[in-house]
């Protein structure tokens, strides 16, 4: 089978010939690091996605010039301002257009961007392309802390806020779904290490109807849901299952693979990277391979419901990263591993 039918197979646990590979979780920064030996480490496995060949006008990036500045600064299309000590790397948000509420009725929101095809993809790939965040745009809009004490207070302007960041979004999926895509991938961060970061009533009160909307305009064109966040978000893995998602990214530092098994085993694919706090940054290489083997018979158990997508940072052994994608490549194959 090729690439696309492999995925397809794999999220709707139909059965694969093997655990796909993705290679989304590989920053820039590791290319920047590894140059050429990740680029050899890599033609030994298949991508079986591609980003479609897609280019986006009216996403902005105002560069600030600051001489003698140890760091690089910008401003994106939506005010805010951006700081970054290395290339390959976002950088973290430091300047924030709504940090007083009563900016707010003067802020103007900005148009989606325009996607068009730049070449004509790959048709035996799996096609996944990114939409917006919803609470860390609001973060980056409001600031962290002023957005956290505005959701206990109950203030007014925070639905004003998500409505506008829903709507910019939601457009964005349309403008995506009419260029042919196989699925829309969402992220949004919402774990500490130990538990949400809101309420789990707040949460549901705000943001699932909110998220609820945009999976269903993806599912109403027959594509798939993916959605990532990095914590420990368990208490909100239903909800966030029974407004659509599909494939599900964790972060699996912040529990064991048989916990997320017990979560969404069965119920949800899982797009996977070997634990990136620990095991793969500092753990050895039959270290890598152990997790990696326990990863595929726990979670890869369901005749599909897996796919392998190692989060690949700068401070990743070369090894190591080798080892999350040989481990899967050779001992990811249906039915041997049902």
């Amino acid at each position: 089978m090729d690439s696309r039918e492999r995925v397809m197979r794999a999220v709707d646990f139909e059965g694969p010939d093997r655990v796909p590979i993705s290679y989304a979780g590989i920053y820039q920064a590791a290319y920047e690091k590894y140059g050429e030996s990740l680029k050899k480490i890599l033609a030994k496995y298949l991508n079986d996605f591609s980003h479609g060949g897609l280019s986006s006008t009216g996403v902005y990036r105002r560069e600030i010039s600051e001489k003698g500045a140890h760091m690089k600064k910008y401003v994106d299309e939506w005010g805010c301002t951006w700081a970054k000590l290395h290339e390959g790397l976002e950088g973290q948000c430091i300047g924030h257009p709504l940090a007083r509420w009563e900016l707010l009725n003067e802020y103007v929101f900005p148009e989606p961007p325009v996607f068009t095809k730049v070449l004509d993809a790959d048709q035996s790939k799996y096609i996944m392309v990114g939409s917006g965040t919803i609470f860390e745009r609001m973060q980056q809009l409001r600031g962290f802390q002023n957005l956290l004490v505005d959701l206990i207070q109950g203030r007014k302007e925070v639905d004003v806020l998500l409505d506008g960041i829903l709507k910019y979004n939601l457009e964005v999926v349309r403008r995506l779904l009419e260029i042919g895509v196989d699925a829309i991938y969402f992220a949004d961060d919402w774990g500490t290490q130990t538990g949400l970061m809101v309420s789990p009533k707040i949460w549901r009160d705000l943001f699932k109807p909110a998220y609820g909307k945009m999976f269903v305009k993806v599912h109403a064109a027959g594509k798939h849901v993916f959605f990532h966040s990095d914590g420990y978000i368990k208490e909100i893995l239903p909800d966030l299952i029974s407004c659509g998602m599909d494939v599900f990214y964790p972060q699996f530092g912040v529990a064991s693979v048989e916990e997320w098994e017990e979560t969404c085993g069965g119920k949800v694919c899982i797009i996977a990277s070997v634990d990136v706090q620990h095991v793969l940054p500092r753990g050895t290489v039959e270290d890598v391979e152990q997790y990696g083997k326990n990863m595929i018979r726990t979670l890869g158990s369901y005749d599909g419901g897996l796919i392998n997508a190692p989060e690949v940072a700068w401070d990743i052994p070369i090894d190591n990263i080798e080892a999350a994608f040989d481990v899967f490549w050779e001992h990811g194959r249906y039915p041997a591993l049902l």
